[in-house]
């Protein structure tokens, strides 16, 4: 029988809290609960908005707000910004986090309004401290963005998440944002002066989508088994699992690797960012051809 923890943390932010992190970067006020649900039975999970707390022997009571659940099994990760977690229980033990953060957890340490900014994987449930944005609008921010995990805003600056992280081999999926002025779009986010919240990138390595290239086509694939090992395998393509012969394992590492090279284009300068993406777009077209030809043997695979 499968078992669930659930378990309810705040996260610490502060000035210099990355590389190296501040110990463990989390407390958690009222411990964990659990309980065994019956296979293919609903896991319903109600965080609350916000919860209240005192830390460390200080008698003041605390504040933080809900930010995203992160939901882990041995083989597979997900979040969600909704309070509201509901999903049915599988063979897999499953931990499930509540994340929250205070608004104010002591400042950022270098004198002035500044956004908290940090990265998480989906993968392993938890912080990682690797090197994962430059902020574009001055460059010289980017150092402090990623070792310190914040980034001043005297002025407005915009920061470009990664497309990918080396350590857990997982791509971008989405900024989670506090409420107020900073704002998120793909894999930038937009800081105007004077915004003093947290906004946190997470990757996960689970899904990718296919872009449209050459007219072919764009699928949402999970790679299921084989594939990427050159040997036959299956991908979901809308949900149906559909089986897939060695061929789609080169493509796949092809495309996944054009798109991790054009993603990371940014971090080059205009003239360098504008030669390796008209590069990789020669490739993707090149790739194009073969994804028509698969396309039209209707993702079947060899007999």
């Amino acid at each position: 029988m499968p078992h669930v923890d659930v378990h309810h943390r705040v996260y610490l932010g502060a000035g210099h809290h990355r590389q190296p992190r501040n110990g463990q970067p989390w407390v958690e006020p009222y411990g964990s609960s659990g309980y065994d649900p019956v296979q293919g039975t609903p896991v319903h999970e109600v965080a609350f908005d916000t919860i209240s707390f005192t830390l460390g022997g200080n008698p003041a009571v605390l504040t933080a707000n809900f930010v995203f659940w992160s939901a882990n099994t041995a083989s597979n990760g997900t979040t969600q910004i909704q309070t509201d977690y509901s999903a049915p229980a599988t063979a897999e033990n499953l931990t499930l986090i509540a994340w929250y953060y205070l608004p104010a957890s002591g400042g950022t340490g270098i004198g002035g309004s500044a956004e908290i900014i940090d990265a998480y994987s989906v993968a392993l449930g938890y912080w990682v401290n690797d090197n994962f944005v430059d902020v574009t609008s001055d460059p010289s921010l980017t150092n402090e963005a990623n070792a310190g995990g914040d980034v001043a805003t005297a002025v407005a600056e915009t920061v470009q998440a990664w497309g990918s992280i080396a350590s857990t081999g997982e791509f971008f999926d989405q900024w989670v944002v506090s409420p107020g002025p900073a704002t998120a779009s793909g894999r930038g986010l937009n800081l105007p002066a004077g915004a003093d919240g947290f906004a946190f990138a997470t990757y996960d390595r689970h899904t990718s989508t296919l872009p449209k290239v050459g007219g072919v086509f764009s699928e949402g694939v999970v790679i299921l088994d084989g594939i990427i090992n050159d040997v036959p395998g299956h991908v979901l393509v809308h949900g149906v699992p559909t089986p897939v012969d060695p061929g789609w394992g080169t493509i796949l590492r092809e495309i996944f690797g054009v798109l991790g090279i054009a993603s990371d284009a940014g971090r080059l300068s205009k003239a360098g960012a504008s030669r390796v993406r008209a590069a990789a777009a020669a490739e993707m077209g090149a790739i194009a051809g073969r994804l028509g030809a698969l396309a039209k043997r209707g993702f079947s695979s060899r007999g």
